[in-house]
């Protein structure tokens, strides 16, 4: 489990990537299923992400086990109308250069836990 330091970095980085365009929604069918049927489009998901806190921290950072992937993934949810979404994103190098994936943005299928949150 990252401390409140490690994840507020996370945040700041993904922040700064999200800021200059470097950004990449992995288009897998759960994930824009479920942005579709909340009624988002590509610019929420942005401005959700923005609004992350370390409050919204569930897990990270996780090895990436992914076939031939290397890095680290983090997770965080989020409450959209009720419904609390997982979110799992990670910074990659593409060509020399830093971006912010989203590999997961879809209805939570599991209860995700909040251990830096004051009321858990």
């Amino acid at each position: 489990m990252a401390d409140i330091c490690e994840v507020k970095a996370f945040i700041n980085k993904m922040r700064e990537l999200l800021n200059q365009g470097l950004f990449d929604l992995v288009p897998r069918g759960k994930n824009l299923d479920s942005i579709k049927k909340a009624g988002l489009m590509i610019k929420h998901v942005k401005e959700i992400l923005s609004n992350l806190s370390y409050e919204n921290y569930s897990k990270g950072p996780l090895a990436d086990i992914g076939y031939k992937r290397q890095g680290y993934v983090w997770e965080f949810g989020y409450d959209i109308e009720g419904t609390e979404f997982y979110i799992k994103l990670k910074i990659e190098e593409r060509n020399r250069q830093q971006y912010i994936i989203c590999l997961s943005f879809h209805e939570a299928e599991f209860i995700l836990k909040y251990p830096l949150r004051e009321n858990k």
